[in-house]
């Protein structure tokens, strides 16, 4: 038996976890005492994080930096003196250990070398975050803080009703790292087994003797039907229908908390001061509870059984898309042993895969034992470094050398004639009985507390079972060893252990090996010899005993800084999403750039100046009362012929700010998402220079006030899966999301590349709907530009549109779906001052903007002018009707 199997038993955020619930309770405490007399947009930020100075204490530079540094223009929670701990003064330090907090006094002059971090950072985001919902008599229905921040300004002094989220919510969001969100495996293990000992009861089958502290899945199901009664319609009484924060038994409490802790549940106090006097103790007490649960204002319906069971007795998967390929984690069986199956043919990732999960595993304190008969003890350990993202590697209870966490043994295989596969075997069942002793002497858990014990205790891969029939000789040989690969396989289950067995293909078990197996994998690497295509690779789930699961064929990366990782089918992605409600727009707050232009004669002005900003507040802008109110949420379609400028008219309406029905501008800076099929981030660096500066002069906004921010995915042309484009998506907004700064805007730019350069993408036809669907799921204003082909022919007005068969399928997905549809035509001036159809974009830099389809407002019966060199709006001058004697009765020239 190894050494390193079973000797460590750090859980991750095991030494921090109770503190951090503490204190993200006392942080939300004091937003609560605040509220009463000021909004909390206006709550300084350092009053949420001197409740969380101690950890910059905790762990060392360079550790777990996800939880004191953040991107989206937040501020890092360390600030100079917390740095080096012997820098601090006695009575600071006796404070950290003591209360975890420091003194903040708001509005006090602050320099470097304050203690508190005065700014916003990315723990105070996602405190301040967790007020989201008042009573309906104060905002619309189901509208929340995170919906309508901007509301936030009308302070609570009045409210009867408050739902917070969860600080154990606040706390899986904070441990997950936002570079990696599979790291929330990490930050779940903590939660769950947090809520497991604070009601003394956890899942059966783990290892625990007495039947009172333990729940079974049949309870939990009772449990999650107690919950269905209280989401079905009343149709007898329109009165609140509250969820008891107590269950009517333990295993319905934890299962209450649990969903809480995923979001799906919030905590309504019948009062702020309730609230504050809850959360200030920093004591999770759920009994007598202060509070009762609410279901999220976005919530469809609750998570599916299969999943919440995968989730609170499985293993958490650290690895991207695990979370979908096996619905929220790895279930055992409930003799606690689990067998998977993994084979395919050579270079398809086998080896790779098991070696990239026993590395994931390790930081929950699952240590693996390799063996196999076909790589050497170097070549592994070269490989298992390579297959570890960074970000695990920064991980305070990351094992800091792979020997902490990795025993290798080879396993030789001696060939001596006909005995040769018996005497292997036995072997190899010989070694294994000798692992299974010593595997049962490791304690289940420790005795300090009533700490959960781990759903796993050692990860055991078999490399190449293929190996044992491929060194035997003859028939008799091989049958001898698929009689008694049954045999050997639940003997590998009695381990009580992750046992991986991996095998090539055509070998004389490879029909059985999926039938005996507890889940099946099948690995595949097609298009190697395909000339202008990258291989592609596919992991196969066949099957999977003992638990709901993704079955069918997905995509596969391995290697690169991020390591291995899933692309799960689109299909299981949206399955997973539709718990949530799909949004809406936002009527009560809207976008003014169809409305806000210049007339045709301050545009000739405007063209003319050389110096704008002499401009500022004499530029001529105005409001157009009849023009279009682009609401926030919306889905907003760009469509024209030729290069008209609308990517520039895209980022225009994603970055001008946003207004209140009665008129009051928003103070939220907007971040955007560019999915570019054309260019790359320096061409949208150029424009939005410019879109800035016309913002000054338009809105009478400075350029650094409410800068927005943007990032850029730039696809270059090949064969670009829609699979792996989706699930980039979406995990940079899962990411931003983490940061506490999610995006307002997504961009997609460029659509009608897609049908030329992205063939794998247009050959699945189902990509757009699907990908529209799932942004609508998120509080984000959608922009989308396509443009129409056309060539001039050879005959005057003679033109030629390339792409209307291919493109119009597309075109009429995006139609069905949105909210806004603009079509931009190139014009040009007439030598009498007005305005014309030209057949040709290249020589015009004038577009007309025509409204289509506008969501809950008469579509206007004029039309707009876009100049793409200036980047502004304005109303032409419009040609008396021909034989009209009212000059009044005017129209555009078509």
């Amino acid at each position: 038996m190894p050494e390193t199997i079973g000797r460590r038993k750090v859980t991750p955020y095991d030494d921090a976890f109770e503190d951090l619930v503490a204190s993200i309770m006392r942080a939300q405490g004091d937003l609560a005492v605040a509220l009463r007399s000021t909004s909390i947009d206006l709550v300084p930020d350092g009053l949420v994080n001197r409740h969380f100075a101690w950890l910059t204490q905790t762990y060392d530079e360079g550790k777990n930096r996800h939880l004191f540094e953040a991107d989206g223009g937040a501020s890092p929670l360390r600030v100079r003196p917390l740095r080096n701990r012997k820098a601090l003064d006695k009575v600071a330090r006796d404070l950290l250990d003591d209360r975890k907090s420091l003194p903040f006094e708001p509005g006090a002059e602050r320099g470097q070398d304050e203690l508190v971090q005065a700014s916003a950072t990315r723990i105070s985001r996602l405190v301040k975050s967790s007020f989201v919902f008042a009573n309906p008599q104060d905002l619309d229905v189901n509208e929340s803080w995170e919906d309508n921040p901007s509301r936030a300004h009308e302070g609570f002094a009045n409210v009867e009703d408050i739902a917070i989220r969860s600080p154990l919510s606040v706390a899986l969001e904070y441990l997950t790292a936002p570079s990696m969100p599979a790291s929330r495996a990490y930050a779940l293990l903590p939660v769950r087994n947090f809520i497991f000992e604070t009601f003394g009861i956890f899942p059966s089958d783990l290892g625990i003797e007495d039947p009172d502290q333990t729940f079974s899945p049949i309870e939990l199901e009772e449990a999650l039907s107690h919950i269905w009664t209280s989401f079905r319609p009343r149709y007898w009484s329109r009165g609140r229908d509250p969820i008891p924060a107590e269950g009517r038994s333990k295993s319905g409490s934890v299962l209450r908390q649990f969903l809480a802790a995923r979001g799906v549940l919030w905590l309504r106090f019948q009062s702020l001061d309730d609230a504050a006097a809850y959360f200030s103790e920093g004591r999770f007490r759920v009994a007598p509870a202060p509070y009762e649960f609410v279901r999220s204002s976005h919530l469809e319906r609750l998570p599916d059984f299969g999943e919440l069971v995968n989730e609170i007795w499985g293993i958490p998967i650290p690895i991207r898309g695990a979370e979908t390929l096996l619905r929220g984690g790895l279930k055992f069986s409930s003799r606690r042993g689990l067998v998977i199956g993994m084979h395919g043919g050579p270079g398809t990732g086998k080896t790779s895969i098991a070696l990239a999960l026993g590395a994931v595993l390790a930081p929950m304190g699952i240590d693996t034992l390799f063996i196999t008969a076909e790589e050497t003890r170097e070549d592994l350990e070269a490989k298992a470094n390579g297959l570890v993202p960074d970000e695990l590697r920064r991980l305070s209870f990351f094992p800091d050398r792979d020997d902490r966490w990795l025993e290798i043994e080879h396993f030789q295989i001696e060939v001596d004639g006909p005995p040769g596969a018996k005497s292997a075997l036995s072997r190899m069942e010989s070694a294994l009985s000798e692992l299974a002793d010593a595997l049962a002497a490791i304690p289940e858990h420790e005795e300090r507390g009533r700490l959960a014990p781990k759903p796993c205790r050692a990860l055991i891969v078999l490399d190449g079972v293929h190996d044992l029939i491929m060194a035997a000789q003859g028939p008799e040989q091989s049958n001898y060893f698929v009689k008694h690969l049954r045999e050997f396989i639940v003997r590998c289950r009695e381990l009580r252990a992750l046992v991986i067995l991996t095998a090539g293909e055509d070998w004389a078990g490879e029909r059985a090996f999926d039938y005996l197996v507890d889940v099946a994998f099948r690995l595949t690497h097609d298009h190697i010899s395909d000339n202008g295509r990258k291989p592609d690779r596919r992991i196969s789930l066949a099957k999977a005993r003992h638990q709901l699961c993704s079955v069918g064929t997905h995509g596969l990366q391995i290697g690169g800084t991020k390591g291995v990782r899933f692309s799960p089918q689109i299909n299981y992605q949206i399955d997973r999403k539709a718990i949530w409600k799909t949004r809406l727009p936002e009527m009560h707050v809207d976008k003014k750039v169809m409305r806000r232009v210049l007339s045709q004669d301050s545009f000739e002005r405007f063209n003319l100046s050389r110096a704008r900003r002499r401009l500022v507040g004499d530029a001529g802008f105005h409001d157009l009362g009849m023009g279009v109110r682009l609401f926030r949420g919306s889905n907003i379609f760009l469509n024209g012929e030729g290069s008209g400028g609308k990517a520039a008219l895209a980022l225009k309406i994603a970055i001008s700010p946003t207004f209140e029905t009665n008129g009051d501008r928003t103070d939220r800076p907007e971040r955007i998402l560019i999915v570019s099929f054309l260019y790359p981030s320096q061409y949208y660096d150029n424009i939005l220079r410019a879109l800035l500066t016309l913002r000054r002069i338009e809105y009478g906004i400075s350029v650094n006030d409410l800068r927005p921010a943007y990032e850029v995915i730039h696809l270059y042309p090949g064969n670009y899966r829609a699979d792996q484009l989706f699930n980039r998506i979406e995990w940079m907004l899962d990411s931003a999301e983490l940061q506490g700064e999610p995006y307002t805007t997504v961009m997609i730019d460029g659509l009608h590349n897609v049908f030329l350069q992205f063939p794998e993408i247009e050959h699945y036809s189902l990509f757009w709907p699907q990908l529209y669907a799932s942004l609508r799921l998120r509080p984000l204003t959608i922009i989308s530009t396509h443009t129409t082909f056309v060539l001039q022919g050879a005959l005057a007005g003679a033109e030629y549109r390339l792409d209307d068969r291919r493109s119009e399928p597309l075109r009429h997905a995006l139609v069905q779906k949105t909210d806004f549809r603009f079509e931009i035509d190139p014009y040009q001036r007439t030598t009498d001052g007005y305005y014309e159809r030209t057949t040709s974009s290249s020589t015009s830099n004038i577009f007309c903007i025509r409204t289509i389809s506008a969501i809950n407002q008469p579509i206007p019966q004029f039309e707009l002018m876009w100049s793409r060199d200036r980047l502004v709006l304005f109303e032409p001058n419009q040609r008396p009707r021909p034989g009209a004697g009212d000059p009044a009765q005017r129209r555009l020239d078509f």
